[in-house]
């Protein structure tokens, strides 16, 4: 995984780790990810990463499987809690 702070895919991203997601890179994919409740801003938490399958993210109470062409056009950063 990545170094904490900077952006990776999330198809890159390991089992029980949180990230927020930066952007779609990909406009097309956009309405895709937007269906799935995967936008900017949201908070994943990878439930499992199946080889050469989809990413299984959780997004609130919804668990989707996230395809891995998709994936790897999801810009994420890893998930850091903000202080209170």
């Amino acid at each position: 995984m990545a170094e904490r702070g900077m952006s990776m895919r999330l198809s890159d991203v390991g089992r029980g780790r949180r990230v927020t997601v930066v952007k779609v890179a990909d406009p097309r994919l956009r309405p895709q990810a937007a269906r799935l409740g995967i936008q900017a801003g949201v908070l994943l938490l990878v439930k499992a990463v199946v080889p050469q399958g989809p990413v299984i993210v959780q997004t609130g109470p919804v668990t989707v499987a996230v395809g891995r062409r998709l994936a790897a056009r999801i810009e994420v950063h890893p998930w850091t809690r903000k202080p209170v």
